[in-house]
């Protein structure tokens, strides 16, 4: 229901696209959803979200939900400031600040975000991604993403991830084949997932 809920808010009050993504495979279903939306004539100043989770269906792996929400400054271009809040079913929810750097262009994209807990800055996080989508024709494109996440608090490892998505770019959708790693707690327990990946922009 928070799902629906943060998606239709975003939708109806600021009528922002809604990126959408869903990776299934035989242990587990993977969700995530952003919005972004800035202000003003120099469009300086916004609010961002993103959740995501998942939801095992066999196996080990442990259900897990994520979510962040921030009010950003554009320092310049490529240069973001993120303040505001993160909140994971370990440890819960925190203040969260964050700085992001990125390049896009119509066939390639380029993120890396550096976060932290403003308090004493114990727990912090490295999170980026590369898209690459060279064109075939004018509606299809080649779909590739890498994307990577490393959280720690002080020196021990708390939980990373790397995603790895190969398919076709279709107008406002993308679909193909996904696979997940991601990695739990201090003893860095592992689990390697392949399945089917599909997303799409809600305007």
């Amino acid at each position: 229901m928070l799902v629906l809920g943060s998606l239709l808010t975003a939708q109806v009050i600021f009528a922002q696209p809604l990126p959408v993504e869903l990776v299934s495979n035989a242990n587990s279903l993977w969700y995530a959803h952003t919005f972004q939306k800035f202000f003003g004539k120099q469009q300086r100043f916004g609010i961002s979200h993103t959740t995501s989770g998942i939801i095992p269906v066999n196996g080990n792996q442990p259900a897990e939900w994520m979510s962040q929400h921030y009010v950003n400054w554009i320092i310049k271009q490529g240069i973001r400031l993120d303040i505001g809040s993160f909140y994971a079913s370990k440890p819960g929810i925190q203040a969260s600040l964050g700085v992001q750097f990125s390049r896009f262009r119509s066939n390639y994209g380029l993120l890396l975000k550096v976060r932290a807990d403003p308090n004493g800055f114990r727990t912090r996080e490295l999170f980026g991604f590369g898209e690459f989508k060279p064109r075939i024709n004018t509606q299809i494109r080649l779909y590739s993403r890498w994307q990577f996440m490393y959280n720690a608090t002080q020196q021990l490892h708390n939980r990373s991830y790397q995603y790895f998505r190969l398919g076709m770019h279709y107008r406002t959708s993308d679909f193909g084949l996904a696979y997940l790693h991601d990695v739990y707690g201090n003893s860095k327990q592992h689990f390697g997932q392949k399945g089917l990946y599909v997303r799409h922009v809600f305007n």
